[in-house]
């Protein structure tokens, strides 16, 4: 049985609609509605808090196995591990969740968080190198000068420079490739709040 049936198996079982579970993890119920059928995936700390609600863990929510019953409870001590795809679009990537790769949890302050392996050299500047493991908290508002994870509601998503955020836009920065000198220029983009599904400051980060 694959994520998204899963989903919608364990909503029904728990007597929950759609607009529950949109409430239940502050998100649009489209947002939710697009989880179940398959058209985009939750990254590991919606997963995380999904499993959660569920009463099972995000190895099973993640695994081939149908049977409720081989469903083990969410260990309180690991956070689940995200790795980032490359996609179509310069910047941002596909999450994937690395199935049954957890992380130990470093602090209660994360307790709903997940940890993200950083990719690529858009972060560098601010000392994130590829391999980093960046330990981000959802349930923590972010602070100008951050750096958090962005998933956008079309699935993709990335790592950024927090600046602002209004109830319509969301503004950020990101850094261009390294030049032939070895320096890369920083940007911003402005982003529509309808276009994000979700955003995570990153307290902690770890070498490879």
């Amino acid at each position: 049985m694959r994520l998204h049936d899963k989903l919608r198996q364990m909503r029904k079982t728990q007597r929950l609609n759609q607009d529950d579970m949109a409430k239940k993890l502050s998100i649009s119920r489209r947002s939710y509605g697009l989880y179940e059928l398959g058209k985009t995936l939750p990254d590991a700390g919606r997963l995380a808090e999904i499993a959660t609600i569920f009463g099972v863990s995000t190895d099973w929510l993640l695994s081939d196995s149908d049977a409720l019953s081989s469903a083990p409870a969410a260990s309180p001590q690991e956070l689940p591990l995200i790795g980032l795809a490359s996609c179509s679009v310069a910047g941002w990537y596909q999450p994937q969740p690395l199935n049954g790769m957890n992380v130990p949890l470093p602090t209660t302050e994360l307790q709903d968080g997940f940890v993200v392996t950083a990719t690529g050299p858009s972060l560098i500047p601010e000392g994130i190198k590829p391999g980093y493991m960046c330990y981000c908290a959802p349930n923590i508002r972010a602070k100008m000068g951050d750096i958090i994870y962005i998933q956008e509601v079309s699935g993709r998503a990335s790592l950024k420079v927090f600046r602002e955020e209004t109830p319509d836009w969301l503004v950020i920065d990101g850094y261009f490739p390294p030049n032939d000198a070895g320096t890369q220029a920083r940007y911003t983009e402005k982003r529509q709040r309808t276009e994000i599904d979700s955003i995570a400051p990153v307290m902690f980060v770890r070498r490879k």
